[in-house]
């Protein structure tokens, strides 16, 4: 690549951080800020991500040939940690806060002593950058490590501070432990790193847990792909390593790192095309006035026709202003599509499996006419039987309720809070509150009378159960999608105005 290339790029940088000034977009300009200073270093920004307990800090430790992050099976990482060369050669950490101005400013600094580290990777402590210098010999000061929050977080913090350094990342690797490769946690975070058009692989941790005799490794792989396929994911690698056993016969450890110190060498060309998505996911994000997203896109077209170097710039670009498009001018399109998504979610969520319509059958035997428990004192015991029975019954199924659905369906509804600039700030809060919630009196309500117990009506009670909390479930999260939208219609129609 010329350096004419990387002057361009670096030029239109400078000039969407300066629409980001005029329109006061304090968050946006702040992150355009460092992309800039990001660019300028011509350094690899390579962000891990994944569930937690998947092995992102095992990862980096493992690369940068010492343990600098904690890790275990308890998740530590809350907040979002940068390992970079030590200029000095000694080792440093230093904390970081954001300004009115959003503008990242020091408030601690520690000279060799990491055993702080996990103080400040906690639950308790918040801080929006924890970075650590140390000496990396193998990669020198052109490639930074970057730590995130688990992508399966409820916590609205981490995926905010995730979503602040994603758009940066030169390259993502996204880590998953062997157990949970195709959860939709994992897919539906791939997916967003895709819509983002940022560089990504995909790391199967934990590979010496795979059994040969139970599956063929090859038939695993296969799995492994053709479930990215349904996901329409497509990851730029897949990788299966163990960071435990580096050397095990199916772990892809040394590949991983050799093909690491291949592309941070001697591929420039991907730090320009980073650039420039970065920029545009910065942008978008942040809604620049149309008429300057227009004109920033004309302006970087026709200097890609006279100057940049790689073809790939121009349709990038064109595809950038399709997708500004689409995005804002359907919010009736987004309402549609989020009701189909959580109405598909709901269709294949499986809130009583074999286990608990057993206890369903426990509890419906015991409801009938003539059940009796014991023979002195009966009645009491019989009570006593009827009540114990119940709750179990009703514990099993409001679990399967939260896990298999509520769960899933308020994710949806952050991601989708999330991406709304225009909404006000008692919608985060209406969310969290929104609650699913089944009594035992309801489960009682729903025995019709005088039907006769047998394992044909278990099955019958439990499926109109399902529905009925489906149906609950369905229809207030419509309600609150409705009233997300016509927060964003109005806010857009007062912001043009």
């Amino acid at each position: 690549m010329r350096s004419n290339d990387m002057e361009i790029v670096s030029k239109l940088i400078e000039d969407a951080e300066a629409w980001l000034a005029e329109g006061g977009i304090s968050y946006g300009l702040s992150q355009m800020k460092e992309l800039r200073l990001q660019y300028s270093q011509q350094r690899w920004h390579i962000a891990f991500c994944g569930h937690f307990s998947a092995g992102k800090s095992s990862l980096i430790n493992a690369l940068c040939g010492r343990p600098l992050l904690p890790s275990g099976p308890i998740p530590t990482t809350a907040n979002i940690i940068r390992i970079q060369q030590s200029e000095s050669g000694e080792e440093r950490l230093t904390l970081y806060q954001r300004d009115e101005s959003e503008n990242l400013k020091a408030v601690s600094s520690i000279n060799g002593n990491f055993d702080q580290m996990r103080e400040f990777t906690t639950e308790e402590t918040v801080y929006d950058l924890v970075k650590v210098e140390a000496p990396l010999p193998e990669w020198g000061d052109h490639v930074v490590f970057i730590d995130t929050p688990g992508a399966d977080s409820t916590d609205e913090r981490h995926h905010q501070a995730t979503a602040r350094a994603l758009p940066l990342a030169d390259l993502v690797l996204y880590v998953t432990d062997y157990n949970h490769v195709l959860s939709e946690v994992n897919m539906m975070a791939l997916q967003q790193l895709q819509q983002m058009g940022k560089w990504f692989v995909f790391i199967v941790n934990q590979i010496d847990k795979h059994k040969e005799q139970e599956v063929p490794f090859q038939t695993f792989k296969s799995t492994v792909e053709e479930g990215l396929n349904d996901w329409n994911v497509r990851p730029e690698h897949i990788w299966y390593v163990s960071t435990k056993e580096p050397d095990h016969p199916l772990s892809e450890w040394h590949a991983l790192k050799s093909w690491l110190h291949q592309l941070t060498t001697h591929s420039p060309i991907h730090l320009a095309w980073s650039g420039l998505q970065s920029m545009r996911a910065i942008v978008h994000a942040h809604q620049i006035d149309e008429e300057q997203k227009i004109q920033l896109e004309k302006d970087a077209l026709q200097e890609a026709n006279q100057e940049i170097s790689f073809e790939e710039f121009a349709a990038q670009m064109k595809k950038y202003k399709q997708q500004i498009s689409e995005a804002e001018a359907m919010p009736d399109k987004k309402r549609d599509e989020l009701r189909q998504e959580i109405s598909k979610l709901l269709a294949n969520a499986n809130i009583i499996p074999a286990t608990t319509r057993d206890l369903a059958h426990d509890f419906l035997q015991s409801q009938q006419p003539g059940y009796k428990k014991g023979w002195l004192f009966a009645k009491k015991k019989t009570m006593q039987e009827q009540e114990r029975l119940l709750s179990i019954f009703h514990k099993a199924f409001q679990e399967n309720v939260h896990t298999q659905a509520e769960w899933h369906v308020k994710e949806l509804l952050r991601q989708a809070l999330a991406a709304c600039k225009y909404i006000d700030a008692d919608a985060a809060e209406e969310l969290e509150k929104l609650q699913f919630d089944i009594t035992p009196e309801w489960l009682k309500e729903q025995i019709q009378p005088g039907a006769v117990f047998s394992n044909e009506y278990t099955m019958n009670y439990m499926k109109l159960a399902s529905e009925s909390v489906k149906t609950m479930i369905r229809q207030k999260s419509f309600a609150f999608i409705e009233r997300l939208y016509q927060g964003s219609s109005s806010g857009q129609s007062s912001a043009s105005a």
